[in-house]
C-alpha cells in the first residue's frame, strides 16, 4: 500500500510519514534492533529476531504491493525514527497495529497509530496466513515466517531442545501444538521474574511445552462435539488425547447458533488439561503445516 504525508510535530519539526519499500530494509531492521534493547519485557529481543535484511526487504515489498496492509516509516531530518505496521485480518474488517519507535520521538508513534483510528483491533486473534492457513513448510519454518506472533515461542522451543520435533525430524511424524504466543510467554516471564526466554531453565521450558503437544495431527473436524462443566468437571462427548508428557487433554468442539438457529454458526475448539485447571478455547484453529497443526491459544493464556 502506498502512503505519504508530512505532518508537523508539537515542537514544529516536520515529520514525513510514508509507506516503507524494500529499499528501507536495512534501516527498518536497525530500528527494530535499537528499540528492542531499550527495555525489558518486550515481545522480542534482538537475539530472538530471525529476520535478515533480505527477509525484511521481502516483507516490506509485500507490504508495498498490498491493497490493505502497510508498514509506515516516520522520518525526521531524513532519519528513520520509527515504524508502525498495519496488518489486515481476514477481510480487513479488523486491523492489527504494531509499532516500533525510538524513545526520543514518541509523538511520531501516536501519529502512525492515528492512521488506524476508526478500526477495531481483535487482539486475541492470530493471523494464520493465506490459503485457509495451509503452509507448505514445517511447523518450525511457519513460526519463523510469522515472527511477530511466534519468535519467543521459537526461542522457547529451541531452548527446550525440541527444534527437531517442530522441524518434522523428531520421534513423531505429526504433532498438534496448542501453541502459546509471544504475549503468553512474556506474561509467564513477567510473573516469574525472567527477563529473557533463555533465562528460563531449559528443563522448565521442555516441561511447559510437552504439556501442550499432542503427538498426532488433529484438525477441528476430527474432534466431536462436547462440553465440560466448570462447576462439576463433568464431561460429555469430546475426545481424550495423550500429551507428549504422558498426561491427558480433553478436547471438544462447540457450535454456536446463527440468527437464532442452533448448530448453524461458527465451530470452536476447546480443551481442558488438569494442570491449567480451567477450560481453554483455541482462538485460531487449523493452521496446517507439513508436519502438524498449530491450534493457537489466545494472548491471555496462562501457563500456570
Amino acid at each position: 500500500m502506498q502512503y505519504q504525508k508530512t505532518v508537523i510535530l508539537k515542537d514544529g519539526t516536520p515529520c514525513v510519514l510514508r509507506g516503507a519499500t524494500e529499499k528501507d530494509a536495512a534501516e527498518v531492521l536497525q530500528c527494530f534492533s535499537l528499540t528492542h534493547v531499550e527495555t525489558d519485557f518486550l515481545l522480542t529481543y534482538p537475539e530472538e529476531n530471525s529476520f535478515t535484511e533480505a527477509d525484511e526487504a521481502k516483507f516490506l515489498k509485500a507490504r508495498e504491493e498490498s491493497d490493505n496492509e502497510i508498514e509506515i516509516c516516520a522520518f525526521v531530518d531524513g532519519k528513520l525514527t520509527g515504524t508502525a505496521g498495519i496488518e489486515a485480518i481476514n477481510d480487513s474488517k479488523y486491523i492489527l497495529v504494531m509499532a516500533k519507535i525510538k524513545s526520543y520521538i514518541h509523538i511520531a508513534l501516536l501519529l502512525c497509530i492515528g492512521l488506524a483510528l476508526g478500526s477495531c483491533t481483535k487482539w486475541n486473534y492470530h493471523d494464520g496466513g493465506v490459503a485457509y492457513g495451509v503452509h507448505d513448510c514445517s511447523m518450525w519454518d511457519y513460526f519463523k515466517k510469522q515472527p511477530r506472533d511466534w519468535d519467543s515461542t521459537r526461542v522457547m522451543i529451541q531452548h527446550a531442545g525440541l527444534q527437531d520435533l517442530f522441524e518434522g525430524k523428531g520421534e513423531y511424524g505429526q504433532i498438534t501444538f496448542l501453541a502459546p504466543s509471544n504475549l503468553a510467554i512474556m506474561t509467564y516471564m513477567f510473573n516469574n521474574n525472567f527477563r529473557r526466554v533463555n533465562e528460563i531453565p531449559a528443563a522448565e521450558c521442555r516441561r511447559l511445552l510437552e504439556k501442550l503437544i499432542i503427538p498426532q495431527r488433529i484438525l477441528t473436524s476430527d474432534v466431536p462435539r462436547g462440553s465440560r462443566s466448570e462447576a462439576t468437571g463433568e464431561k460429555t462427548g469430546g475426545k481424550t488425547y495423550t500429551l507428549m508428557d504422558g498426561s491427558e487433554a480433553f478436547l471438544w468442539t462447540f457450535q454456536e447458533s446463527y440468527l437464532g438457529v442452533g448448530n448453524a454458526g461458527a465451530v470452536h475448539l476447546w480443551f481442558f488439561i488438569e494442570k491449567f485447571a480451567t477450560s481453554r478455547r483455541i482462538y485460531s484453529s487449523n493452521i496446517q503445516t507439513e508436519n502438524g497443526v498449530v491450534q493457537a491459544l489466545g494472548h491471555d493464556f496462562l501457563f500456570e
